[in-house]
């Protein structure tokens, strides 16, 4: 079992540079769940030079993952051409928008969106509902045409 279980790891080791980083995030999780901490860290280091959002990794992966792609990050900040730099209060805008597309109230993040300078797209607003809330909240959020 632990031959199988190595090459298994391996397998997924190449993987995961080669993959969409969207499609790491299920694979971290299993490497995290069975604790496999070479791809583990693999998986984070992949994650963490990535554009992801930092609250879909929030979302998605264990608060003790997320804190370590998080000073990844900090440690070794990604090429300013590939990746523009977002102010806090910018992040802490599109964090209140998506937190309101949490809460399925589609009425403060229209408030919201109106109030600052960020639009839906920007915010990732649509994506963003699309993966986490119901469709109905989804066909609000097209409704409202921003």
């Amino acid at each position: 079992v632990p031959e199988l279980v190595s090459s298994f790891q391996r397998r997924l080791c190449n993987f995961v540079e080669k993959t969409l980083v969207e499609n790491v995030l299920p694979i971290l999780m299993v490497a995290f769940n069975c604790k496999l901490a070479q791809l583990l860290d693999q998986c984070i280091e992949r994650v963490a030079r990535s554009d992801l959002y930092r609250f879909c990794i929030e979302k998605e992966v264990p608060p003790e993952v997320a804190e370590k792609i998080k000073q990844l990050r900090l440690i070794s900040p990604q090429d300013e051409e590939t990746s523009p730099k977002i102010s806090e209060k910018l992040l802490e805008r599109i964090g209140k928008i998506l937190k309101a597309l949490d809460s399925d109230d589609v009425e403060l993040v229209k408030l919201l969106l109106t109030e600052s300078d960020i639009t839906l797209d920007q915010a990732n607003g649509l994506h963003y509902s699309v993966v986490y809330s119901d469709p109905k909240v989804v066909a609000e959020i097209l409704a409202l045409d921003m």
